[in-house]
């Protein structure tokens, strides 16, 4: 038995896209429906930016800084748009979304887009860390695990 005799025995396979047969052009090197189909997939970015406007409220403080509001277990958690806090839920919610890791690119590009929308479409609001006053009334934060504060008027 020769060589070309082995191959010409051996079975053809095709291979598809998404569990979807090739089409005559995409089995012959033309494979203009699945670069289509990759397209038409929401860029990670846009699904992140997506994600953090429908969870989040943004708001910025007088010196620039762009900020979210993240309603977690009963509480809501102010986090910088820059902290590794923001960065770490945001790439949670992907996983838990999407089964997705997250890229750094698309992670930087969402970031940075969701800081002008803080800085650029939303309020002024002040931040404030461990004691606050507001409206004649002062809060002290507990530090706790149920996020209690003291209010005192």
């Amino acid at each position: 038995m020769k060589n070309t005799d082995a191959l010409e025995k051996t079975p053809t396979v095709q291979v598809g896209v998404n569990d979807k047969p090739l089409s005559k052009n995409q089995s012959q090197g033309n494979d203009t429906t699945s670069k289509k189909e990759i397209e038409d997939k929401p860029k990670q970015d846009e699904i992140l930016i997506g994600i953090a406007t429908k969870h989040c409220d943004f708001f910025h403080d007088s010196q620039g800084e762009a900020f979210a509001k993240i309603s977690v277990n009963n509480h809501t958690e102010i986090w910088n748009i820059n902290s590794q806090g923001f960065r770490d839920w945001i790439a949670r919610q992907l996983w838990d979304n999407y089964r997705d890791g997250l890229s750094k690119n698309s992670l930087e590009s969402a970031l940075i887009t969701l800081r002008g929308i803080a800085i650029y479409d939303c309020p002024t609001e002040e931040v404030y860390l461990r004691v606050a006053q507001v409206q004649g009334k002062i809060y002290i934060d507990m530090c706790n695990d149920d996020w209690q504060v003291i209010e005192v008027n």
